[in-house]
């Protein structure tokens, strides 16, 4: 069913325990953080700067988010206490802008990705203590971009076309071994499942609607198996931005971001008893 008013809403991440939703509120460009409290059907603003605000992603205790906004004039990654005391600190400088993606589980880094001079789209770890010198992470000539870590904090899911279109892959962190491809065709978008078994992301066709995709991981000693994708969710209306969608900590219903058509705005659903469909 439907949750929350209707509005323009971009990139909605949910809260640790499932209780609330952080998500870009605005027109493309001038948008705001806000939580969305599930139970009291409940939206209260987190940032009112006059430049846009995006990409919001939770702390592992839910007690901050980190976001990216244009402040200086390029996105720079900022952090904020989720009950809305204090102004947000600036984490990263540069001259490049970045995207946060993830928060580690252990609270260490932050994920991001940046547009290098040589090598494309990067993916760097911003570690939160000490003197916080971004380590690359994934630096290739191929673009790698939306990383998340696993529940466990040891791999990372990711896109790149190094082998052609954008594919989703597995590696570890902080180092790695090697990588594993998931995806069977062009991918976007990956999401784990709070125990670390599964791996969601959005199969991106040529023609026909896209599906939200799972499939199952496992874990044998420093290497990935995984099964063959399912189909799970059609999502044909889903929006397009970085994060669309979440999963719930139980794994038993997602909250999805729809395009409802050129007048609207983008209503914020939740998809119960999507384990049926794996049946048919």
């Amino acid at each position: 069913g439907e949750v929350g008013p209707e509005n323009k809403y971009r990139n909605i991440r949910l809260s640790p325990d499932g209780s609330r939703a952080a998500v870009t509120v605005g027109e493309v460009n001038a948008g705001d953080i806000w939580l969305f409290e599930f139970d009291r059907a409940t939206m209260t603003r987190l940032t009112f700067d006059k430049a846009d605000d995006d990409y919001p992603v939770w702390s592992p205790d839910g007690r901050q988010i980190a976001f990216i906004s244009n402040r200086t004039g390029v996105y720079q990654i900022y952090r904020k206490d989720a009950a809305g005391a204090g102004a947000a600190e600036q984490l990263t400088s540069g001259s490049d802008s970045k995207r946060v993606t993830d928060w580690s589980p252990d609270g260490r880094y932050l994920l991001y990705d940046e547009e290098g001079s040589k090598t494309g789209r990067d993916v760097w770890a911003l570690p939160l203590d000490g003197d916080r010198n971004p380590i690359a992470v994934l630096q290739t000539r191929f673009p790698e971009l939306d990383a998340m870590f696993s529940p466990d904090g040891r791999w990372l899911a990711y896109r790149s076309d190094e082998f052609g279109p954008n594919e989703i892959f597995v590696r570890g962190f902080p180092s790695s071994g090697g990588k594993w491809q998931v995806s069977t065709q062009p991918g976007n978008r990956p999401k784990w499942s709070r125990d670390g078994n599964g791996l969601f992301y959005v199969q991106s066709v040529l023609s026909g609607a896209p599906w939200i995709m799972a499939a199952r991981i496992r874990k044998t000693g420093a290497s990935i198996e995984s099964d063959p994708p399912r189909k799970l969710i059609e999502a044909g209306r889903l929006v397009d931005v970085f994060s669309p969608y979440d999963v719930s900590p139980n794994g038993r219903r997602f909250v999805v971001l729809e395009y409802t058509g050129p007048e609207a705005g983008f209503p914020l659903t939740v998809v119960t008893n999507w384990q049926a469909g794996l049946k048919k």
